[in-house]
């Protein structure tokens, strides 16, 4: 079971983006967490997150690693086999999740798989 855990800190076009190509995979995560790293700022905007996206609210900003570990830390409560940790600035194409899995089914001995990122234009 893959999970997907994006960041997000003052972006919510960009992370809602992001969460909305997860949705849109041919094979999409089990589950998607959005850690929300931050309380909500005055005029940023509000994340719009569709239904079965799990939010966690971190309260203040933890920086990167404390944060996607709060999401790391909640998707192995929900049984996560494999984690996909995204970027709020990130799309993935539909089929980059099941490429990624491929990978690793395919090569026992990885423990890790990364898509290659390309710039949007």
């Amino acid at each position: 079971m893959t999970v997907a855990v994006v960041l997000h800190f003052r972006t919510p076009v960009e992370t809602s983006r992001a969460v909305q190509s997860l949705v849109a995979s041919t094979r999409p995560p089990s589950s998607i967490v959005v850690v929300d790293n931050d309380a909500p700022v005055p005029g940023d905007g509000r994340l719009e997150l569709p239904a079965g996206v799990i939010r966690i609210a971190t309260g203040r900003n933890l920086g990167f690693p404390a944060g996607i570990n709060a999401g790391i830390a909640e998707a192995r409560r929900r049984g996560a086999g494999r984690l996909l940790l995204v970027n709020s600035d990130a799309t993935l194409e539909p089929a980059a999740l099941e490429r990624l899995e491929a990978a690793l089914d395919t090569t026992p001995e990885a423990g890790i798989a990364g898509p290659v990122v390309l710039f949007g234009d």
